[in-house]
């Protein structure tokens, strides 16, 4: 076959394949279709001012370096945007949502299926790869999760920006980019492209690959410059609202046995698709002894031999490998911030480990055919179809899997219980119990495993409509000043703050009956002009009357 036509059978066999990956994700992810919209997905659409319209003023916004619609403390305007237009399409409807995440999810599992063939692996195996991708059920919550659109679209880009690299590296910048205005997370492309031009430097025409020389390395740079001037705007957002400060993180062994353990727990999810839970809780490790960090010590030792084995000999293995560790770093707890593991987590790691895995076992299993004779051979073949058999039972095992945890996004309240049965001492465990305890009107043990689930990670847990019943308790009026007073002193050390953070710093004053404070909070605010204002002037003249109906309130502070 010409080299053209392979690519045209190469394309037909992914096209089919992308087919069948959209029904397979679609029946698996079925039951979250019309799942309500969880946590985050409130500062992303529901409370979103610039989201919630979509007008020059407000996509300009998104894209100003500094500007105030930065959101969970990352700069990532090609989500807003992404968001905003769903917004449009979808209102309220979650069944639009979901279907974009399922469609998007399944063009990753082809994607990936595309790169694996492009690294030579059999179709065999690189088809077993995209599925065991689309099935995985670490990956429920990347998909069904409405606001992690952004994951889903930015590995799509970071995928599509490597296999784009070889022939026009031109787009596969375009894609780079697009992927870092997504998520940050897309910048595991960049070592993922140098590891492949590594690979295939010094190819010339004898084997069927023009000779790449300079050219590769250039682009390169440019994604580098990319990056780099990307980095400025997404770390003034990070630093310091997106960080936090771990105590035990001050012994730099527990900092790095945590790290060590956390690396663990993903491989453990990765090859089994067992710890997958929503909210997952695992607190820093303190004990020198404990299995999770120690199972990581010749676990990071075959990684580093993969990788150096795999650039020696310039093969392509190597991409996957070093795209698995690129996916790895920044949620490892290098930099800690709050909830360090989670399911979504996984899945810019498990492109990488699927492909590592399976060039390697490619690899080994070739030099077994090469090492036997012609009857062993004839053998090998049963083996192999017991192998294909195990295959597809893992994918069947696992779309099982998937489809189950898929019931759980349908329901808020079943998300919670999950992570409450596996982890019955975690934040939400207990955040639950405070919840039932204020149902009966017990403040004073309400307040106290509210208190717990605050010091566990929990972040404005109290303004949970299940807490009505005691608002107005002294007990819990007691906490709820004492964590506005929290809110204003951590937001003194942000600098110059934005419109939503002043909106922020108003309840707080507010809260603590600081009604003047309140007030110059929102004016600031107003000042700065914007697609908000209306909306903060309306929260202006609410404290000013609330004020003037409290007699005295001014001569207390």
């Amino acid at each position: 076959m010409t080299r053209n036509e392979i690519l045209e059978h190469r394309g037909a066999l992914l096209l089919a394949t992308s087919l069948v990956a959209v029904v397979l994700a679609l029946a698996i992810y079925w039951p979250s279709l019309h799942g309500p919209f969880v946590s985050d997905d409130a500062l992303f659409i529901v409370l979103n001012p610039w989201t919630s319209t979509l007008s020059l003023e407000s996509v300009a916004e998104m894209f100003r370096p500094f500007g105030e619609a930065r959101t969970a403390s990352n700069y990532a305007p090609l989500h807003l945007l992404a968001s905003a237009v769903e917004r449009r399409m979808f209102g309220d409807e979650m069944f639009g949502y979901h279907v974009v995440n399922i469609f998007i999810h399944a063009l990753n599992a082809t994607l990936l299926i595309a790169l694996l063939l492009s690294s030579r692996l059999p179709r065999v195996l690189a088809i077993f790869g995209g599925l065991i991708f689309l099935v995985h059920p670490a990956n429920v919550e990347a998909v069904a999760w409405i606001s992690q659109l952004k994951t889903n679209a930015s590995l799509a880009l970071a995928l599509g920006a490597v296999l784009a690299f070889r022939r026009n590296p031109g787009v596969a910048t375009a894609l780079f980019l697009a992927g870092l205005l997504t998520k940050a997370s897309a910048a595991a492309a960049l070592p993922m492209a140098a590891a492949l031009a590594w690979s295939e430097a010094g190819q010339d025409e004898a084997s069927g690959q023009e000779d790449w020389g300079r050219a590769p390395w250039r682009w390169l740079a440019i994604w580098l410059l990319l990056l780099v001037v990307f980095a400025v705007p997404h770390f003034g957002a990070i630093h310091p609202r997106g960080t936090i400060e771990v105590p035990a993180y001050v012994d730099l062994c527990v900092h790095l046995r945590t790290i060590a353990s956390i690396g663990t727990h993903y491989l453990v999810m990765a090859y089994t698709g067992l710890g997958v839970a929503y909210g997952q809780e695992y607190p820093p490790v303190m004990s020198a002894v404990d299995p999770g960090w120690i199972a990581a010590l010749p676990l990071a030792g075959f990684f580093l031999w993969r990788i150096a084995v795999s650039l020696r000999g310039k093969s392509q293995e190597a991409v996957y490998w070093i795209g698995a560790a690129a996916g790895f770093a920044p949620i490892s707890q290098m930099l800690p911030f709050l909830h360090p593991t989670a399911d979504r987590y996984l899945y810019f790691i498990l492109p990488g480990l699927i492909g590592g895995s399976l060039l390697l076992l490619n690899r080994v299993w070739k030099a077994r055919l090469d090492a036997m004779d012609l009857g062993h051979a004839a053998r090998s073949r049963g083996f192999r179809y017991a192998a294909i058999a195990v295959g597809l039972a893992v994918v069947a095992l696992f779309g099982a899997r998937s489809w189950e945890r898929a019931h759980l996004w349908s329901d808020r309240e079943l998300l919670m219980s999950d992570s409450a049965r596996q982890f019955p001492e975690g934040r939400t465990a207990v955040f639950l119990r405070a919840r039932q305890a204020a149902s009966t009107g017990d403040a004073a043990t309400s307040v106290a495993l509210l208190r717990r689930a605050i010091e566990l990670g929990g972040d404005q847990l109290q303004f949970d409509p299940a807490f009505r019943p005691i608002a107005n308790d002294p007990v819990f009026r007691v906490l709820s000043r004492e964590l506005a007073s929290q809110h204003i002193v951590r937001m003194a050390s942000f600098g110059r703050l934005m419109q939503r953070e002043l909106s922020t710093l108003a309840a707080a004053h507010f809260d603590r009956g600081e009604f003047r404070q309140a007030e110059r909070a929102l004016e600031e605010a107003i000042r700065r002009g914007g697609i908000m204002r209306q909306q903060l002037e309306a929260d202006l003249d609410w404290v000013r009357r609330t004020r003037a109906r409290i007699k005295g309130g001014s001569a207390i502070f």
